[in-house]
Formats: C-alpha cells, sequence, structure tokens
C-alpha cells in the first residue's frame, strides 16, 4: 500500500491514499471529512470519465454515456494504456455505474455490463452448446475480456469435460477475476491460456499430429477477436476454425447486428459458407440487437433452429434468458435479412419442422432426454 497524504480543499478534508494492486496498477480511494482550513487538492482524473459521467465512442459513430454510482467509489479497477502493467498496452476499467451495476471497459470499448449481460452470453452460448449432441471439449477465444461471463455459462454444461480460454492479456484475465464472476475461474474443468492470439493458438492446436487436431465440439468467440482476427488473414483463421473442430462441431460468433455491420456480416457469411457445410445467423436481442453466427463441420450437420438437449430443471431456474422457445425463435429473421443470409451463403437452408419424422426420432418423449 502506498504512502497516505491529506489536503483541505474548502470546509472538506481529503485524504487520497495510493493503493498497488497485485498487477501493479493502482487504486486511488478518497475519504472526505469536516475540515475549516482551505487548501487546493487534485482530483484523480479518468479517461472518458467527467463529472460523474462515463462516456464512449462505438466504432458506429454513436456515443454511449453512462452516469456513475454515487455516494462510493465508482472506478474499481483501472489499468491506462500509457503505463507497462498491461505489455499489450491496453486501457483496462471497472467502474460502478447507476444503472448497469459493474461495466467492464478495455480500450474505451464497453465489454461487459452487470445488468444485461446475461442477455448476451446465455444466447452466445446455449444456442450451439444444446444444438450439439455431445459437447465435452470447449474452446472460448477471447473470453476473459467479457467478465469471465462466458466461462459460467459453458460451466452449467455437466456434460463438458474440458473448457479452454485464449486470451491474449494476463491483465484482463486477473481484474475479471478480481472485480467480475470471480468462482467460475475455480472450475477445474478450466484452462486459461494467455499471450497468445486466437490465430497462434489454433495454429499451434492445429499444426500438430492428426490425433491431437480437431478436437473442440463447439467453439465459442466473441465479436471483437472475430474482427480483429480477420483483419489480419480471414482465409486463414477461418481455415483454422475449421481444423480445430471435431467431426459435426459447431463455431459460434457473435457479429454485431445488420443495422450497422451489414458488410462485415455478409462478408463474413460469404466466407465461412465456403468452408463449413452449414452457415446460419440469428439475431437475438441486447440494447443495441446482436447477432450470431453458427457454423457447422461434417456430414451430420443439421440446423441449429432445433436444441437437441434441453437444460435441466435446476439450470434452467439458473437461467435469466435463454429457453428452448428463444432458442428456436432467434433463428426466425426479417425477410430483407434472411435474403441478404442466403444471398451470402450461396444456398438455402431447408426450414426444420418441429413436428418432422426425422427429427423427432432423435427426441424422447421426455422433454430433457435425447436418444443418442
Amino acid at each position: 500500500m502506498g504512502a497516505a497524504e491529506s489536503r483541505h480543499h474548502g470546509n472538506k478534508f481529503v485524504i487520497i491514499e495510493n493503493q498497488k494492486e497485485h498487477d501493479g496498477s493502482s487504486i486511488v480511494k478518497a475519504e472526505i471529512v469536516s475540515s475549516s482550513s482551505p487548501t487546493i487538492t487534485k482530483k484523480q482524473e479518468y479517461k472518458n470519465i467527467d463529472n460523474g459521467w462515463f462516456t464512449t465512442q462505438s466504432s458506429i459513430g454513436q456515443k454511449i454515456s453512462i452516469a456513475l454510482k454515487k455516494n462510493q467509489k465508482a472506478v474499481l479497477y483501472h489499468c491506462d494504456n500509457s503505463t507497462d502493467v498491461s505489455k499489450y498496452h491496453q486501457s483496462i476499467m471497472i467502474i460502478e455505474t447507476l444503472s448497469y451495476g459493474k461495466v467492464l471497459v478495455v480500450d474505451d470499448t464497453i465489454r461487459y455490463t452487470q445488468k444485461d449481460e446475461h442477455a448476451y452470453h446465455e444466447m452466445l452460448v446455449h444456442v450451439p452448446l444444446y444444438s450439439h449432441r455431445r459437447p465435452r471439449n470447449v474452446l472460448i477465444l477471447g473470453g476473459g475480456g467479457y467478465g469471465g461471463a462466458i466461462i459460467r455459462e459453458v460451466c452449467r454444461h455437466a456434460n463438458v469435460e474440458t473448457i479452454t480460454l485464449v486470451e491474449m492479456d494476463p491483465v484482463v484475465v486477473n481484474a475479471t477475476k478480481r472485480h467480475l464472476n470471480g468462482g467460475v475461474w475455480l472450475d477445474p474443468r478450466l484452462t486459461v491460456v494467455t499471450d497468445q492470439s486466437a490465430i497462434k493458438y489454433l495454429s499451434s492446436q492445429t499444426s500438430t499430429t492428426a490425433s491431437s487436431s480437431s478436437m473442440y465440439d463447439v467453439i465459442i468467440m466473441n465479436e471483437h477477436v472475430m474482427m480483429s482476427e480477420t483483419s489480419h488473414d480471414p482465409k486463414k483463421f477461418c481455415q483454422l476454425t475449421h481444423k480445430a473442430l471435431s467431426t459435426n462441431g459447431i463455431l459460434c460468433s457473435a457479429v454485431g447486428n445488420f443495422w450497422f455491420e451489414e458488410q462485415h456480416i455478409t462478408s463474413t457469411i460469404h466466407r465461412y459458407a465456403q468452408q463449413y457445410d452449414m452457415v446460419e445467423f440469428a439475431s437475438t436481442s441486447i440494447q443495441t440487437n446482436m447477432g450470431l453466427l453458427l457454423m457447422q463441420k461434417g456430414p451430420m450437420t443439421k440446423s441449429c433452429k432445433t436444441p437437441l438437449r434441453w437444460p435441466t430443471s435446476k439450470v434452467l431456474e439458473e437461467l435469466k434468458w435463454y429457453n428452448a422457445e428463444l432458442h428456436s425463435s432467434v433463428f426466425v429473421l426479417p425477410n430483407e435479412w434472411k435474403a441478404k443470409v442466403d444471398e451470402y451463403r450461396h444456398r438455402f437452408i431447408d426450414n426444420v419442422d418441429d413436428t418432422d419424422d426425422d427429427e423427432e426420432t432423435l427426441r424422447c418423449f421426455m422433454k430433457e432426454c435425447i436418444i443418442l
């Protein structure tokens, strides 16, 4: 803990204390008590925070402002990109807000909001996992920057045997462990890989012998991984994800929304349709709408529209957003979006009727059971 200093300001007495975190970043604490000796004190200033509001600009030309929580320390964690704390020079901040609870900001981009993150993460995780008959090995690319929520949702699946998280910056992981969803990091099935990009990790895994490659049943990645990796070598990244999947495996990626990112979504659909046996787009909802791309590999591919497994009653009680009915509904697209998806994947996915005989042969009459 650093030295404490005290200064007077007007009729208030401010005690400022610098506290060092384990990873070298610092947190400033301030306590105000009565005093009568005036002097000037320099307040801790943070980028994007002004007069009790956090403001950032999104990539689609919108400014987002969120009010900070009053009467308590609003900045829970801060690591500036000008310091050597993060060797990847990322700016990392966790703030306490009035309406959204804890918010994780990485490089001025909001990655996690406590109030509504479940709507994003439950769909990102459970749509692909419940669309797979036997998901045993799961790979998460970039989940550390999302507050550990992707890990939390994968951990709800008792049949999953291994969970591998690849996150470039260990500072993001450490900040998340301390302030967000800390308990999920203790799951014995979890392996965390840091200091590797997604494409570097996939390259190392798929360059080994044939018996050790194609090991993941489901790969989940967030929008920022998809956009950053595809900006360098999109074709290679697509090929590596395909090679890393087991037969009948599923790749699921968040891709933003059609209103503002149509070009990115359609070009991604076109690229992955050339490599994968089936590509589908689903539209779920957070405050700005979110799209999911689901890509399947193998001869037994079937539309992800109908889940092949269901949450147990215990898991269903824990979930705030996902259910089987919502699962199917997110694949129902507006005409304009559906036409775009069909155009760029150069194929049409036959509609799957829930009462189809082939589908029913896979299912038991009990809702939480499936015949494999």
